[in-house]
């Protein structure tokens, strides 16, 4: 049921570990992604994540490798995601490198490695890597403070790309996708909860999502977030909720 909607991210700094990982899931997944961005010690220090936007033979690699041995095998994309870098032209460089592996899709991050995500996205260099995309028949899609849908559509439209990418606000609140506009927290946490019992996902997994979506100003510490954060069982979080199963 998910399948044609799920991407795969995976992290690695090696071309056939990533093959053997891919292949465990490929025929779950519409496509694979290759994470190109991510700044934490975990991922760096193997040489995963934003490591590879400093050897990009190795980047290069690693999505040749996942095209010829998952991509046409399991007619799924492969995709990457990066961030930008400090010299355009090295952006430059590094993008037209990646777009003639024959990945589907390039995601870009508009922040630069050493960036943090309270510092705001750069979005000058998302026209020119959005031209060499377009010319390699690549989708670009952006990433980086983007709210909601609506943001999203104006981002597209305002630097003429192919999509838009929520990432923190979409855990805070999922309703961000929606055409209508936010639901409040609590009728998240409510709808959430419900999907959760209804599908079976784990109590711990559930409640710890649903806390990222209570921690909110609007929400009352005493009578909700802290006995949430208490709870033991389903039965006690549908009661705080108030929810009917």
């Amino acid at each position: 049921m998910e399948k044609s909607k799920l991407i795969f991210q995976l992290g690695s700094a090696d071309p056939e570990l990533a093959v053997k990982a891919a292949r465990l899931i490929a025929q779950d997944v519409a496509a694979v992604d290759l994470n190109c961005g991510c700044p934490k010690h975990f991922s760096v220090h193997s040489g995963m994540g934003a490591a590879l936007l400093k050897n990009v033979d190795r980047l290069e690699s690693i999505l040749i490798a996942l095209v010829k041995n998952i991509g046409i095998p399991y007619n799924i994309g492969i995709s990457a995601k990066i961030r930008i870098l400090e010299d355009i032209k090295e952006t430059e460089a590094l993008v037209r490198r990646i777009c003639e592996t024959g990945i589907i899709g390039l995601t870009v991050h508009c922040r630069t490695i050493s960036m943090r995500n309270k510092e705001k996205a750069i979005r000058d260099q998302l026209k020119m890597i959005s031209k060499i995309c377009r010319e390699k028949g690549v989708a670009c899609i952006a990433n980086g403070d983007i709210i909601d849908r609506k943001n999203g559509l104006e981002v597209i439209k305002e630097w003429d790309i192919d999509g838009a990418m929520i990432a923190r606000a979409a855990k805070k609140n999922p309703s961000c996708f929606r055409m209508e506009g936010l639901l409040s927290q609590i009728e998240v946490a409510q709808e959430w909860l419900r999907m959760a019992i209804q599908t079976g996902n784990s109590f711990s997994n559930t409640k710890f999502c649903i806390l990222q979506i209570l921690d909110d100003k609007s929400i009352s510490r005493k009578t909700v977030f802290q006995p949430f954060q208490n709870a033991k069982s389903f039965f006690e979080m549908v009661k705080i909720l108030g929810i009917d199963i």
